[in-house]
C-alpha cells in the first residue's frame, strides 16, 4: 500500500489475485517463469514481495515447497509472453471462475473517462530502482505498462507495442510530454526516465 499508493480495498483484491497466481505456479511447477505470467498489478505485488527477500524465500517454501523464480526480461519474449498470458487466463478461469479482469484486461489499466490525460502521468512512490524501469504508454484513454532494462534501446518496446494491434513501428509516433518524438536509438537511461514518466502514443502521424 505504501510503495504503490493503493487503497486497502484495492490491495486486498490484488493480494487475492496474487495468491491465485502462486497457486497456479505451484500446480504447474512453474519455478522458472516459463509457463505462466502474472497480470501487471499482480506482478507489481510480486516485485514488492521479492524485495523483502528474507520473507519471500520463507513464504515461497511454505506456500509452494520451493522458491519461485522471477524473470525480469520475460516480457521481451513477445510470443512466449503472449502464450503465458493466454495460459494464465485460461487456468484462472478453470480453477477460480475468473480471469481477474476486474483488475485489468490484457495488461491495460483503464483511465477514468472524466480525468484529464495528463493526470495519468504520475504514480506515487515507484518501485525502487533495480536497473529496470516500468514504462507506461498512454494512447487515448488506455494505459499499458512494460518493464525493460534501462540500457535497452526503446525501439524494442515500441515495436512490441505496435505488434499488439498488428501494426508496425512506423504507424506510431511516441513522445515524452513537451520533448517531441522519441528516437528509436534512445534508451530509458539516455532519456532519464523513471517509473513516473509516461510515453504518449499516437497513430499514423508524421514519422519521428
Amino acid at each position: 500500500m505504501r510503495n504503490c499508493g493503493w487503497s486497502l480495498e484495492k490491495t486486498r483484491t490484488i493480494l487475492e489475485a496474487y495468491r491465485q497466481f502462486l497457486s497456479l505456479k505451484k500446480d504447474f511447477e512453474d519455478w522458472d517463469a516459463t509457463k505462466l505470467s502474472p497480470s501487471y498489478l499482480v506482478d507489481r505485488m510480486w516485485h514488492q514481495h521479492i524485495l523483502d527477500i528474507g520473507n519471500y524465500c520463507h513464504d515461497m517454501v511454505m506456500l509452494c515447497g520451493r522458491v519461485v523464480l522471477h524473470n525480469p526480461d520475460g516480457a521481451l519474449e513477445i510470443q512466449a509472453k503472449k502464450t503465458r498470458d493466454e495460459k494464465i487466463r485460461s487456468e484462472l478461469l478453470k480453477k477460480f471462475g475468473s480471469e481477474n479482469v476486474k483488475l485489468e484486461e490484457g495488461g491495460f489499466l483503464e483511465a477514468p473517462e472524466n480525468i484529464d490525460i495528463d493526470d495519468c502521468s504520475r504514480v506515487a512512490n515507484p518501485i525502487p530502482d533495480d536497473g529496470h524501469v516500468d514504462i507506461g504508454i498512454l494512447e487515448s484513454n488506455k494505459l499499458t505498462f512494460s518493464r525493460m532494462k534501462r540500457n535497452t534501446r526503446i525501439v524494442v518496446l515500441f515495436e512490441r507495442y505496435a505488434r499488439r494491434d498488428g501494426l508496425e513501428r512506423k504507424n506510431y509516433s511516441f513522445s515524452l510530454k513537451g520533448n517531441g518524438c522519441i528516437r528509436d536509438s534512445c534508451t530509458p537511461d539516455s532519456l532519464e526516465m523513471s517509473d513516473t514518466d509516461r510515453v504518449y502514443a499516437r497513430r499514423r502521424l508524421r514519422a519521428c
